[in-house]
């Protein structure tokens, strides 16, 4: 049909038009002014036509339409095609707009005696057998639902018509009633009653007398009202929203009434209209679901028996959400019981009260937020005045400590971007609240500029009820079983979690791709190959430390430039997020770290270039890092505001440089526990130069040509793939650490990996180190248990040891740092300051050349003993004597004690034979008959000493 052109005949025919439907009203001027024939509108004035343009409108409805045809729609209760068929009938005018050949006296300006039809109420028994089961134009119906009296007869029908048409598929309603015409004939018309239109759920009310009635929208939310709700009387009414007006609500007089509206903008609108209805009827009480309590839970089954379990996260109801769609989500009768005690009925009016006092559930009294905007009632005008753009409060907030409340808040800025704003509310106790004013406007909130519209605005906000609940996290991470992610939560907290910053996520998480596409591209290529392998188990283990109460690990990567210690970076950086921006650098200062481990807690931190970062703060920022605390802040009163940041994670480094090499730009030595907290791992895993450049990082090239066409395979794989694995992992993790067994599984890998790695002589530095491969590798190994990586079970294990026992070559040995370093400082001391710290001693008297040249700052004596050797020649023997004073001096920042000790376990030092003595009493040049206790150092045993812990031939390579 020719819409355009019939609505324009119909424009043309207009006096005929509105005296057919809209009979007994007034023109004045180009407006044609009358009762609302679609309601029970008491005066003329509230519906209009013009009569120029067919534009129509009930200003107390907000009901409007452009056209003819839109009218007749919306007086008929049919769809816009009957409407357009039923004007083109009555002007005369066929379905392709052009002029038919009825006769010109039915297209004079004289009403002609139209038939006029009355529905039939109960409908006949003889009528029943022949009520239509098809539409000419929609076919076969594929449901029905009858409107019963309370005795059971029928009233009329409501079909139901499944049509599929270039719009696509929709459903389409069409009403039956048995009518008796002016003419004298009776017969099933496609049309409704004008008003006073019967319930659905009549005979309900007398199955279920005295009790609350439950309305719902529509007959489809009505039927699965009352499966979950079986106590109560579901009813519902003819056609919509619109049409409430129109609908019968007497036999609900003396009744409490409860209303579920349909959850969309529609539905909404709907409460007032339907408390108005059912108030002028005298029901005793109106009650709302408060449809947000719905969406803090999910249905539930434990021990047979209906549960609820709370939903995580700002939950939201689907658009349109109504009882049909509780009923196929699996919510029950069990269930409704359960969330009716929290608080899902809410009383809205009492008695006869007025439509202008309702209170609407989830709002806040006078005040409506929707699409179309943020409203307050004016009671003065009757009407909803806009304050400015749609404000949504999600819940009251506070933070770990139960301070800091505050109320969560969303909307969308001037671009249409979702914003969330936790507003503190401390800031309502500003002057007029001007600090939440200046917050919204801030982060792009659409306000009017009149004053009322702010004080509204505060007002809404202020005086907000609502019981729910968020508890405010600033970082992700674990909070008890539960895992937090910026955009929703794994596991199944104890209470409702939310992620909240006003700065953008410093840890960049990303998902594509799939699980199976980064297994088979990305995992597949890391067997064989240590080094990528370890970093993918290092990415892995770092949400494994909170379970086993384990400490930070950090872990650098040396080597040469260009070997690929980038790309050992960016493979561990895939299993969080796109490895173009989930990596961060060490360029930056110690304060701005603290804040970006905290966003990483329970995470991989991965720092590329350990060379940016300034020498002298870098032995420090590792102590911190590897301390998983941050500075302690004081308040602005000098008071203590204890430690903001704190984390646990672990972290990947790299650079050219190892962090003793960086801080010696600084002059600076690094402390032993600087460098258990950072193990260095080199990699330059090839001795031959020729395989260390074809190969880079790599110990297999698979089938690449060599390492930098691997390298480049990887770095394409990563960005296409990323994200999914350590979502997996964190999965399988959340429900794991429910069961005791499994920290025994973890406990169980990590003593065996240790047993292969460590011997009897190990130091404790070692030791600690080695607990940290360890954990590493039982993260690969459950990574792969679960189907993660695709790797061979023990591979991870194996990349783990080859990693440590390279670790373990480039640090020199299994003893403590501490005692390497002191020995190393004897050494360096008496190999620098041989010749001028100690006074040359030749004869075996206690006397020495006093013509020779004067020493300064004598540590002591050196004496030297020639040792011929038949086979290799004559050679000497040096030993060293100090006194107490001087073996002080020679250990300047070291303890002198624990250094002799170290020096006697090495047997470096000439002893008296006394058990448990390190020095030798000894007549001194100069000193008189009576000897002294003196250290004696032999220099050879010292020198063979050191160079076997610095040998690296005692331990295995990766060759």
């Amino acid at each position: 049909m020719d819409f355009k052109k019939i609505a324009h005949g119909g424009l043309n025919d207009i006096n005929r038009i509105l005296a057919r439907w809209v009979p007994g009203g007034k023109q004045q001027g180009a407006e044609y002014i009358a009762r609302n024939p679609a309601r029970n509108d008491e005066r003329e004035g509230s519906f209009s036509v013009n009569m120029k343009t067919g534009v129509w409108s009930d200003f107390a409805t907000n009901d409007k339409g452009g056209d003819v045809i839109s009218l007749v729609a919306y007086l008929e209760g049919v769809s816009q095609g009957d409407a357009c068929q039923l004007v083109a009938d009555f002007i005369g005018m066929s379905k392709a707009g052009s002029t038919s050949d009825r006769p010109p006296a039915a297209r004079s300006s004289k009403t002609s005696v139209r038939e006029i039809w009355t529905p039939v109420m109960p409908v006949p028994e003889e009528a029943k057998a022949f009520c239509p089961v098809s539409h000419s134009a929609l076919g076969v119906a594929s449901h029905s639902w009858d409107y019963l009296s309370g005795k059971g007869e029928l009233l009329l029908r409501v079909l139901r018509f499944e049509v599929v048409d270039k719009q696509g598929r929709r459903k389409e309603y069409r009403p039956l009633t048995f009518c008796h015409s002016s003419k004298g004939a009776h017969k099933w018309q496609w049309r409704l009653p004008d008003n006073n239109r019967p319930l659905y759920g009549l005979e309900q009310l007398e199955r279920f007398p005295g009790g609350p009635v439950l309305v719902c929208e529509g007959e489809k939310a009505t039927d699965a009202a009352r499966q979950l709700f079986p106590d109560l009387a579901a009813v519902t009414w003819l056609n919509g929203s619109k049409a409430i007006g129109k609908a019968d609500f007497s036999p609900l007089a003396g009744r409490a009434v409860w209303y579920w509206p349909d959850n969309d903008e529609a539905g909404r609108n709907s409460i007032r209209s339907i408390v108005k209805a059912l108030s002028g009827q005298g029901v005793a009480s109106v009650a709302v679901f408060d449809l947000p309590v719905l969406s803090c839970f999910a249905p539930a089954v434990v021990d047979g028996q209906a549960a609820l379990s709370q939903v995580t996260g700002a939950a939201q109801l689907p658009d349109k959400w109504d009882a049909a769609d509780a009923l196929s989500s699996g919510w029950c009768a069990g269930h409704m019981d359960l969330v009716r005690d929290k608080g899902l009925v809410k009383i809205v009016a009492s008695g006869k009260a007025g439509a202008a006092g309702i209170v609407v559930p989830g709002g806040s009294g006078k005040y409506r937020s929707d699409n179309e905007g943020l409203f307050y009632f004016d009671t003065k005008t009757e009407s909803y005045r806009l304050i400015g753009g749609r404000l949504d409060v999600v819940s009251r907030s506070r933070n770990s400590d139960n301070r800091s409340w505050g109320l969560l808040v969303s909307f969308n800025d001037m671009d249409g971007h979702s914003r969330e704003w936790n507003i503190p509310s401390v800031l309502f106790a500003t002057e007029g609240g001007a600090e939440v004013v200046r917050g919204l406007l801030d982060r792009g909130y659409t306000l009017l500029t009149n004053r009322d519209a702010k004080r509204h605005l505060i007002e809404y906000l202020g005086d907000f009820k609502t019981d729910k609940r968020v508890r405010l996290v600033e970082r992700m991470g674990w909070f008890g079983n539960a895992f937090l992610l910026p955009d929703e939560v794994l596991g199944n907290p104890l209470e409702h979690l939310h992620y909240y910053s006003d700065a953008a996520p410093l840890c960049k998480m990303s998902r594509r791709g799939s699980l199976d596409e980064w297994r088979s591209e990305v995992a597949a290529h890391c067997v064989d190959n240590s080094l990528p392998t370890f970093a993918v188990c290092a990415a892995f283990a770092a949400p494994l430390l909170d379970i086993l109460s384990s400490e930070t690990c950090g872990f650098h990567f040396v080597g040469d430039s260009s070997l690929g210690k980038s790309t050992l970076l960016k493979i561990a950086a895939s299993v969080y997020g796109d490895p173009g921006h989930y990596p961060r650098t060490w360029r930056s200062t110690d304060n701005a770290l603290e804040a970006t481990a905290a966003a990483h807690s329970d995470c991989l931190l991965v720092l590329d270039e350990i060379g940016q970062i300034d020498p002298r703060i870098v032995g420090e920022t590792v102590y911190m890092l590897g301390n998983g605390a941050g500075k302690s802040r004081a308040t602005e009163n000098g008071r203590s505001r204890g430690i903001e940041h704190r984390w646990r994670l672990v972290f990947l480094s790299s650079g050219e440089k190892t962090l003793q090499d960086h801080m010696a730009e600084a002059s600076k030595k690094p402390q032993a526990g600087m460098e258990a907290r950072l193990l260095t791992i080199p990699a330059n895993v090839h001795k031959d130069s020729a395989d260390r450049v074809r190969l880079g990082i790599f110990e297999s090239a698979k089938a690449f040509s060599g390492g930098a066409e691997l390298s480049a395979y990887f770095m394409q794989c990563c960005e296409r793939y990323h994200g999914e694995p350590i979502m997996e992992m964190i999965k399988t993790l959340t429900e794991a650490r429910k069961c005791e067994l499994v920290i025994s599984w973890f406990d169980d890998e990590r003593k065996m990996f240790k047993k292969t790695i460590l011997d009897n002589g190990a130091g404790g530095q070692v030791k600690r180190a080695a607990d940290k491969f360890a954990i590493v590798a039982a993260a690969g190994e459950w990574a792969t248990e679960h189907g993660i990586t695709g790797w061979p079970v023990g591979w991870a294990s194996e990349a783990a040891r080859i990693c440590f026992r390279n670790w373990l070559a480039h640090r020199g040995g299994t003893g403590n740092l501490e005692d390497r370093q002191s020995i190393d400082h004897v050494r360096i001391m008496l190999s620098r300051y041989g010749e001028s710290r100690f006074t040359r001693w030749d004869s075996s008297d206690a006397k020495v050349d006093e013509h020779a040249p004067r020493t300064m700052e004598r540590w002591g004596f050196r004496k030297t003993k020639d040792e011929p050797n038949l086979y290799s020649g004559g050679t000497s023997e040096t030993s060293f004597y100090l006194t107490a004073t001087g073996f002080a001096d020679m250990c300047t920042g070291h303890e002198p004690k624990r250094v002799a000790r170290l020096l006697g376990d090495i047997e470096a030092l000439e002893t008296d034979k006394e058990p448990g003595r390190l020095t030798k009493k000894v007549r001194l040049p100069g000193g008189g008959s009576s000897p002294v206790n003196c250290y004696v150092i032999k220099l050879s045993v010292l020198l063979a000493a050191v160079d076997g812990l610095n040998s690296p031939e005692d331990y295995q390579s990766i060759e």
